[in-house]
């Protein structure tokens, strides 16, 4: 048990270090800063990226919800309909 959590962990960790040390370029980096339009560039790949990121997980999440409910709704039928048969 402590060998997995070692090998989910111990990558997790690295990539919060190298996080730090990884930028974008210079170039890039100095042109964002002083360019009003490569702002809102930037601020658009933002959003974007934000967006792409929570799309699986709405997704899922929907499916998920919709399949648990339609489940939910066929056991109340068969619980219905077998109070019925019994009586």
């Amino acid at each position: 048990m402590i060998r997995r959590t070692a090998q989910f962990s111990l990558p997790v960790v690295f990539a919060l270090l190298l996080a730090t040390v990884v930028t974008a370029c210079p170039t890039c980096k100095d042109s964002l800063e002083h360019d009003p339009a490569a702002m809102a560039l930037a601020q658009g790949f933002y959003w974007s990226i934000l967006f792409m990121m929570s799309a699986p997980f709405l997704i899922v999440g929907g499916l998920g919800c919709y399949f648990y409910y339609e489940v939910l709704k066929a056991r109340r039928q068969a619980a219905g309909n077998s109070l019925e048969t019994s009586a």
